[in-house]
């Protein structure tokens, strides 16, 4: 069976269309136009050989790296380090001062401090300025945990009365309750 060929060397036979259908349909093949040549007796047979290569092994690819860590999360992680210690570090050192006035322990603090008790003071008027030690906690009625240690002095002043000094027990649960005595007119 012969192959049809045009002027260009290019085959020019029946051909199937994108639709598989045959086009050139009608042109006549001859088939002793390019008749095929009968294999020689001498000529031994030979194979085709194959023209694929056989694939190289590729070497394994290497695992990932691992992931990096960026800088903003190591900071954010060393602040919150410090803060952590700095906090612990307050509870644990914290002062035996009076707070100023207006400002109470944090429940926080209440429980860390391991105060043994708590002191109360209630006066007649209230209002009247409390002073532990030498230093303004407050006004009556005031009450704290009871975080001194010993004898423990207290004065409260209120205008027009006269100041009342006294002491408490720390470390206990103390109430006091004072009546302030007016102070007396000096008359001339």
């Amino acid at each position: 069976m012969g192959i049809e060929r045009d002027d260009d060397g290019l085959f020019s036979g029946p051909t199937l269309d994108a639709d598989g259908r045959i086009e050139n349909a009608n042109t006549p093949v001859d088939p002793n136009e390019y008749p095929a040549a009968p294999p020689s007796e001498d000529a031994p047979l030979e194979l085709a050989r194959s023209t694929i290569q056989p694939m190289e092994e590729l070497p394994p690819e290497p695992p990932p790296p691992p992931p990096r860590r960026s800088n903003a999360l190591k900071v954010i992680a060393g602040a919150l380090l410090i803060g952590g210690l700095l906090l612990v570090g307050a509870l644990v050192f914290k002062p035996n001062v009076p707070l100023p006035d207006g400002v109470r322990d944090s429940d926080l603090f209440h429980h860390v401090t391991a105060a043994k008790g708590q002191v109360i003071i209630m006066s007649e008027p209230v209002g009247a300025t409390v002073f532990i030690g030498d230093s303004r906690v407050g006004t009556t009625p005031y009450a704290a945990d009871n975080r001194w240690s010993g004898d423990v002095p207290v004065r409260l002043e209120a205008k027009g009365f006269a100041p009342f000094v006294t002491s408490f027990q720390g470390g206990k649960d103390q109430t006091l309750e004072v009546d302030l005595k007016k102070r007396e007119s000096h008359t001339r």
